[in-house]
C-alpha cells in the first residue's frame, strides 16, 4: 500500500507499506533520500561494509546513492519513506544557506518513538493530514541535527567516477555496457570498474540499473498512460520481465502494483 505526500499541493515523497518483508534485499541505492522502519523484530542492514541492526521505534536513514543490503529474519510490518531530494535540500538550507547539494546524514539509524503510529494512520487513512503535518515535523528534525553540513555528495568521488556517473545519467534511456563506457573515456575497463566500486560501493552495471528503474518510477508518476512494456524499452531494458525483475529487486513491487497505487491516489 502506497500513499503520496504533499507540501503546499506539491508532491514532496510517498510512503510504502509492505506487511511481510522480503528475507533479503540485495545491494542497491535510490536516488531519493529514504527512511525504514519496521513494527516488529529486527532487521540486519550493511551500510558500506558496516552492519547494523533495525528495531521497532527506530529510523533506518538511507541517503541517496548510498548502498545498502537488508537481511530479514523476523521483521514484520516495513514502512519506507522516499523524499524528494529538491524539498529535503529546501528544508537543510533553511538551517545552513551555504549548502548546494544535498547533504547526507552522518547517523544511519535513530531513536524515534512517534514515527510507527504516524506512519500507520497515514497508511490506514486515519487522521491523515494532522499526521502528514507531524511526519514532514519529524523528517524535518532528522534531515537537520544529523547532517554533516560541510561536505556534499560529490566532494569525495573522483573525476574519473564523475565522468562515467554523467555518462550514465544522460544515457540513461539507451543499453548501456561497461565496455561501452571504458572506450568512451578512454580507460581500461576493469580500471574502470575499481575506480567506481570504490566511490560508489556499487559497480558501474548495478548503478546503471538502479538509475533507470528510479528514472522509470520517476516517469511513471508523470505519466500513467505509457504502457509498462513502451516503458521498459525506453530506459533500456532487455524485455518487460527484466524491467519488472529490477523494480521489484529496488522498490520491492512491481511497476504495474506502483502504477495502480499512482492512479488510486489520484
Amino acid at each position: 500500500m502506497i500513499k503520496f505526500l504533499y507540501s503546499n499541493n506539491k508532491l514532496i515523497g510517498e510512503i510504502k507499506y509492505t506487511p511481510e518483508i522480503f528475507r533479503n534485499y540485495k545491494k542497491h541505492s535510490h536516488c531519493m533520500l529514504c527512511l525504514g522502519i519496521i513494527e516488529k523484530g529486527s532487521l540486519s542492514i550493511e551500510f558500506s561494509s558496516q552492519e547494523k541492526k533495525l528495531q521497532p521505534h527506530q529510523i533506518a536513514i538511507f541517503n541517496p546513492f548510498q548502498p545498502h543490503k537488508i537481511n530479514n529474519f523476523n521483521a514484520k510490518g516495513y514502512y519506507t519513506i522516499y523524499i524528494n531530494l529538491d524539498w529535503a535540500l529546501d528544508v537543510q538550507k533553511k538551517i545552513y544557506p551555504h549548502l548546494i547539494n544535498f547533504s547526507f546524514s552522518n547517523k544511519n539509524i535513530i531513536e524515534n518513538k512517534e514515527i510507527t503510529q504516524i506512519c500507520e494512520n497515514i497508511v490506514m487513512e486515519k487522521k491523515v493530514d494532522k499526521n502528514t503535518y507531524f511526519l514532514l515535523k519529524i523528517i524535518k528534525n532528522i534531515l537537520t541535527p544529523h547532517i554533516n553540513s560541510t561536505q556534499n555528495f560529490h566532494s569525495n568521488i573522483s573525476p574519473l567516477t564523475q565522468k562515467i556517473k554523467k555518462y550514465i545519467e544522460f544515457n540513461n534511456t539507451l543499453s548501456l555496457s561497461i565496455e561501452e563506457i571504458a572506450k568512451y573515456l578512454h580507460y581500461n575497463k576493469s580500471y574502470l570498474i575499481r575506480v567506481f566500486k570504490k566511490d560508489m560501493g556499487i559497480t558501474p552495471q548495478q548503478y546503471i540499473l538502479n538509475y533507470k528503474v528510479n528514472m522509470a518510477k520517476q516517469h511513471l508518476l508523470t505519466d500513467t498512460e505509457e504502457s509498462l512494456i513502451e516503458l521498459s524499452y525506453k530506459y533500456g531494458f532487455y524485455d518487460q520481465s527484466h524491467f519488472n525483475r529490477n523494480f521489484k529487486r529496488i522498490f520491492a513491487t512491481t511497476p504495474k502494483s506502483y502504477k495502480k497505487s499512482i492512479l488510486y491516489n489520484n
